[in-house]
């Protein structure tokens, strides 16, 4: 996680920060709401956080997801090379 961490860079500005639905973070990272929710349970996968905004609503913050979406493609090409 300390990896995904350090990839992170918040916008200067807080109101800057945008919260994606799940449904949006799942079309972010391109796969369904459910598998979303499999790969959210799977603590190997280090995925970011949820933010409670309401009592009945979550989200993830945007540059979290695309914090890990780099480290994904960086963890691939170590993989690959």
């Amino acid at each position: 996680m300390a990896e995904i961490e350090a990839m992170i860079v918040a916008p200067d500005d807080p109101s800057h920060w945008r919260i994606l639905s799940p449904k949006q973070t799942a079309e972010k990272i391109g796969v369904s709401s459910t598998t979303l929710e499999r790969i959210v349970a799977d603590r190997d996968t280090q995925f970011p956080s949820a933010v409670r905004i309401t009592e009945r609503r979550i989200g993830y913050l945007e540059h979290e997801v695309a914090a890990w979406i780099q480290h994904r493609i960086a963890t691939r090409r170590v993989r690959a090379a």
